[in-house]
């Protein structure tokens, strides 16, 4: 049989009948209805509470591991850089965060950000936040130490890193959060 008189065949998928498409790999998009829709549904709820986090449970690790590591390298940075700015300032021009932006291949204000993280978190403060995941297992990330590092106070920052965590907060909601709290505390 050539591929004009192939017949389409039926398959039985739970108590729908769908029908195959052709055998190309081609998809005939016109007849597309409300139960192909609500099978692709239920294929995905019951890949996403099944297979799907044992699957992933392996690549957030990994991804976590990774993100922790270019974390502490970045507040190892901040620590050179803190040295840099403060430490050896008549041995070193006023502008080799320039100098070192070109090295790192870093905008300057991006350098003196991370210093500033590390001038404001103590090594124990950066790992108690670093300890904390959210529900898929994912750490806080650099531009959150960079908005917490302009909160006073190892207590807030540390009560704000726990509602990143448990909100699953953006950088953006985080900035709103803390901009709140400043209007608040200024009232």
């Amino acid at each position: 049989m050539g591929n004009e008189t192939r017949k389409r065949r039926e398959r039985q998928v739970g108590e729908e009948r769908i029908e195959d498409g052709p055998r190309d790999g081609s998809r005939d998009t016109s007849k597309d209805d409300s139960r192909s829709a609500s099978k692709d549904d239920w294929f995905e709820r019951e890949l996403t509470r099944s297979c799907l986090p044992a699957l992933a449970a392996p690549f957030v690790e990994r991804l976590t591991v990774c993100a922790v590591d270019e974390l502490r390298g970045r507040y190892e940075l901040g620590q050179f850089l803190h040295r840099v700015r403060y430490d050896a300032m008549e041995d070193i021009p006023f502008d080799a965060f320039e100098g070192l932006g070109r090295i790192f291949g870093m905008h300057p204000s991006a350098l003196r950000r991370c210093a500033r993280v590390t001038e404001v978190f103590t090594a124990d403060e950066f790992e108690a936040v670093l300890a904390l995941r959210d529900a898929r297992g994912l750490v806080v990330t650099w531009s959150h130490f960079e908005m917490l590092a302009l909160v006073r106070g190892r207590e807030a920052r540390l009560r704000l890193a726990n509602q990143i965590v448990a909100e699953r907060l953006s950088v953006r909601d985080l900035a709103a959060r803390i901009r709140r709290n400043r209007k608040r505390s200024a009232a």
